[in-house]
């Protein structure tokens, strides 16, 4: 069985999991766990045992692990960079766009998300994955500046500007205290 992931085992400059890494880990890989239920007692001919799934859960917890440290490091990371592309090459033509599963479309449908605004300008935020608050838009857009998120293609502000003239350069986006 391959070393577990420890203080020790970690070596080469290679940064530990953050806890949020592990946290998030352990939500993906559930997701998963629970996507597979199907194949484990849910009437499906041939299903996995529990003694299977006993050995394919630690599987995938190391595998999300795995990816989402790599995601988290790719850009600081020629290493994690080389995986991820590697990961990517494998995936086949053949695969099926991925798609969210029914049981998260009916629970993110029922509760609508409250909006949060900006403490330096009053546009919506967000949290990005890597936590930095972002202006978010209608369109897709996403900016970390203030007045970038101001930008208006359309139409301008009363002084002819496309951006609100009244933001300093420097703010940027930031959520509640």
């Amino acid at each position: 069985m391959a070393d577990k992931n420890t203080a020790d085992s970690i070596s080469g400059g290679v940064p530990e999991p953050t806890p949020a890494q592990v946290t998030r880990a352990k939500i993906v890989a559930m997701a998963v766990r629970n996507a597979m239920e199907a194949l484990h007692g849910g009437g499906i001919t041939d299903s996995l045992t529990d003694d299977q799934m006993r050995k394919l859960n630690p599987i995938i917890r190391d595998a999300v692990l795995s990816t989402l440290h790599a995601l988290d490091h790719a850009e600081q990371h020629p290493a994690a960079q080389e995986w991820l592309a590697f990961q990517s090459s494998l995936v086949p033509d053949y695969w099926e766009e991925p798609r969210l599963s029914d049981d998260y479309l009916v629970v993110y449908q029922h509760h609508p998300t409250p909006e949060i605004l900006c403490t330096n300008c009053g546009r919506p935020v967000f949290i990005d994955a890597v936590g930095l608050w972002t202006h978010g838009h209608p369109d897709g857009g996403r900016n970390r500046g203030c007045r970038a998120a101001s930008y208006r293609s359309s139409d301008t502000y009363p002084d002819g500007s496309a951006w609100d003239e009244s933001l300093p350069r420097y703010l940027t986006a930031k959520g509640p205290r």
